[in-house]
């Protein structure tokens, strides 16, 4: 993605060429824009949870740069359904 490209909060990136090889292709939520990139959050499943255990997806805040995302699309504000 270009640097300066217009993102805002709520918005939906997709992460590509990440230095963590863990998030790779994961959806990140944006809660903050920067110079530098963006900040927000993945969700993921609790460390060591099964996939058929009833436990909530843990929010993953992470930091990514211009070069590490792809926009995906706007998120939905739900204030205003």
């Amino acid at each position: 993605m270009e640097k300066g490209t217009s993102l805002r909060p709520g918005w939906i990136v997709q992460l590509l060429n990440c230095e963590d090889v863990r998030y790779q292709s994961c959806f990140l939520t944006i809660d903050k824009v920067y110079l530098w990139g963006v900040s927000g959050y993945i969700y993921g499943p609790v460390s060591g949870s099964r996939a058929m255990d009833q436990v909530p997806p843990q929010e993953i805040k992470y930091r990514a740069c211009w070069s590490e995302m792809e926009f995906v699309g706007k998120g939905v504000d739900l204030s205003e359904v």
